[in-house]
């Protein structure tokens, strides 16, 4: 289990420079806590760098230990059951996961689903019955992949499995973390419940938006605030459209009124819904029976109720105008030029049992990401609108960015946890991360939520007119979806 003995963790410690130590602490080069989608893959991904091979990771997970997923059993199902956590990952994150061998193992088994269109568009279509403001994405290659959480994290936890140098331990929630002021210091963590401290070289906070690591670090501004909203997910079962090219593979959000509402393939069936919306109305759905909330998921895809407004009429048909100039004078996508989009979103017939929940929505990011020997990824670094499926493809890009500058570092002949190495992984990760936090949340603001100040008629006018813009600029589309993809631009 790569624990070092005393004399090995002496040898270790002179080479970095480093003189205080307890030798009565469990020492690991690197400590891990949070056992995530991201924390694993960090620590598969940190097992596998060249320069960092062999040294011992230390996995702290808060949860009870993870049973060995049947993947073989999930394949074999009849009736494919899905969870209703899901997250659509780019072709970044898809690169990462290849690169520590979980997508062989999501894929070979077809357990995740392409995203081949995205068709987005705003309430109050009206008589164009949103076609004046439809704006899609579609690629030679495919969009994203919808996965479920569970099944990227059977996936990584198979793989650390097998890796000699990462010990997991489950129910080791973090109590306490204790920073060195030096580099000449350890960072040392305290399990709760536990009496067990362990001593690292480097210690990487994984444990969510509310993280003990990120509190310990001195110095530390986290900027924060609560939308006002939660996001109402199930699984549906869907009216399969024989017509459609892409059928199954077709992801729709709809900005409506209280907020996006998004409705993510899993299968030719089978969908995950991610509905934002106010806390009052998340109440009321709560309350609703299955059939209740069918009808109220219909009535919310649906454009007929806001066709009879008479002023998201006239907003509908000046945007249709507006869209018929840009077309004109703008570089057009010849692709969806050549073709009628369809702009009639999936007919809901069934919410899986049990599948309904809820969870509050809100932005966070830390001012910093490392301190001494301590680096933030994922949650514990920013905390994102999930209504552009950018959340954990950013946690992922932290994984990718933290390990190349590591492993760079110790190449170098510095040690694991200098200093130098992770305030160039903040600079990377943040100029990464920071443009494109602002841009969710000014589309959040935008489109995701209602404005009690401005008249619906011109908040319509204005939504319809930005989507029209971006559909008929090719260059914008492209940079638009360049830029999700996580990879150059």
């Amino acid at each position: 289990m790569m624990l070092l003995n005393s004399s090995a963790k002496r040898l270790y410690l002179s080479l970095g420079n480093v003189v205080n130590y307890s030798s009565s602490k469990k020492y690991y080069d690197i400590v891990i806590t949070g056992g995530g989608m991201v924390g694993c893959a960090m620590a598969c991904k940190l097992a596998k760098e060249p320069a960092l091979r062999g040294m011992s990771i230390l996995l702290l997970e808060g949860g009870t230990n993870r049973n060995q997923y049947d993947f073989n059993a999930k394949k074999n199902t009849l009736d494919n059951s899905y969870s209703n956590r899901v997250s659509a990952v780019n072709k970044s994150t898809i690169q990462l996961l290849q690169s520590v061998g979980a997508w062989q193992i999501i894929s070979d088994l077809g357990l995740c689903n392409a995203v081949k269109e995205m068709r987005i568009w705003n309430s109050g279509g009206g008589r164009s019955g949103g076609v004046n403001n439809m704006l899609t994405f579609n690629n030679d290659d495919d969009l994203a992949y919808i996965v479920e959480n569970d099944i990227i994290l059977g996936a990584l936890y198979k793989q650390i499995n097998e890796e000699q140098s990462i010990t997991v331990n489950y129910n080791s929630r973090v109590n306490q973390c204790s920073l060195p002021d030096s580099h000449k210091d350890l960072a040392t963590v305290k399990v709760a419940n536990e009496e067990t401290s362990f001593e690292t070289s480097l210690l990487i906070g994984s444990d969510g938006y509310g993280s003990k690591v990120r509190s310990a670090i001195n110095g530390q501004q986290y900027i924060s605030w609560e939308y006002g909203q939660r996001a109402v997910v199930a699984t549906l079962r869907i009216q399969s459209d024989e017509d459609d090219i892409y059928k199954g593979h077709v992801a729709w959000q709809k900005f409506a009124q209280l907020g996006p509402l998004a409705v993510l393939p899993l299968d030719n069936k089978t969908c995950s819904l991610v509905w934002t919306t106010s806390y009052e109305e998340a109440n009321r759905l709560a309350e609703l029976n299955d059939n209740e909330f069918i009808d109220a998921l219909n009535d919310g895809l649906s454009e007929e109720k806001e066709s009879n407004n008479s002023s998201l009429l006239l907003a509908d048909d000046a945007a249709g105008i507006v869209s018929k100039v840009l077309n004109k004078y703008c570089q057009y996508n010849n692709d969806n030029q050549n073709r009628k989009i369809k702009s009639t979103p999936p007919v809901v017939i069934d919410v899986i049992k049990d599948s309904r929940a809820s969870f509050p929505l809100g932005f966070g990011h830390a001012c910093q990401y490392v301190g001494q020997r301590v680096a933030l990824v994922g949650d514990a670094a920013h905390r994102i609108h999930p209504l552009a499926g950018q959340g954990v493809n950013l946690g992922f890009n932290d994984v990718i960015e933290l390990s190349n500058q590591l492993n760079h570092s110790v190449l170098a002949g510095a040690d694991i946890g200098d200093l130098n190495a992770l305030l160039n992984y903040e600079t990377a990760a943040q100029r990464h991360n920071v443009p494109i936090m602002l841009g969710v949340d000014a589309i959040q603001k935008i489109y995701g939520s209602s404005n009690n100040i401005v008249p619906p008629a011109i908040t319509t006018l204005i939504r319809n007119v930005g989507l029209s813009f971006c559909q008929s600029a090719s260059i914008i589309k492209k940079l638009l979806s360049d830029k999700a993809s996580g990879l150059p631009v």
